[in-house]
């Protein structure tokens, strides 16, 4: 497998999260990373994510919150097929379909719109940054991103300049997400 892909190689069949116990080498302690499993070949871009995820939240809950949430999305991912750099919005659209008929480990029951909301956050989150910091270039962010719109007053005039517009895509996010 490619540190790319999400597609496993043979023996790489699910993404796991580990957890670093003590800090060193610029690891925080309980930093949070995913690998390939059985091979425990660290899953890269993903990784590299949490990493950065870790740097602008401080809240070791979170990181880990967030390691899990991603997981769901790549061995999702894995289940169908698809490599993440290839997951369309429609690809989205399912994990998001079908969490709200899954049932939860913890409680028993189907998974709250919360929870259902906090993945897809993580998900379209991490596209953000890969775009950003890992060279991705596919269509699920873009479709998001595409129709963003700078306020219509100078920003000057507009009390909320400071949030960059982007209402249309702020709309079409909630749409999307429970």
């Amino acid at each position: 497998m490619t540190s790319e892909g999400t597609k496993g190689a043979v023996g790489e069949n699910e993404i796991r999260v580990h957890f670093t116990r003590e800090a060193g080498d610029g690891i925080k302690a309980g930093q949070p990373s995913l690998y390939w499993h059985p091979n425990m070949r660290i899953a890269e871009p993903q990784t590299a994510y949490l990493f950065y995820f870790s740097n602008i939240s401080r809240s070791v809950p979170r990181w880990r919150n967030r390691a899990y949430q991603l997981s769901y999305w790549f061995n999702y991912l894995v289940a169908r097929g698809v490599a993440w750099q290839d997951a369309s919005t429609d690809d989205l659209l399912h994990f998001r379909d079908a969490m709200q008929v899954a049932i939860s480990d913890q409680t028993g029951r189907e998974l709250c719109d919360g929870t259902v909301a906090q993945r897809m956050i993580a998900v379209i989150d991490y596209y953000e940054w890969a775009e950003r910091e890992a060279g991705y270039r596919g269509s699920l962010i873009a479709e998001f991103t595409q129709h963003s719109q700078a306020p219509s007053r100078p920003r000057d005039e507009d009390a909320l300049a400071h949030t960059g517009g982007g209402t249309h895509m702020r709309r079409r996010l909630s749409k999307l997400i429970p």
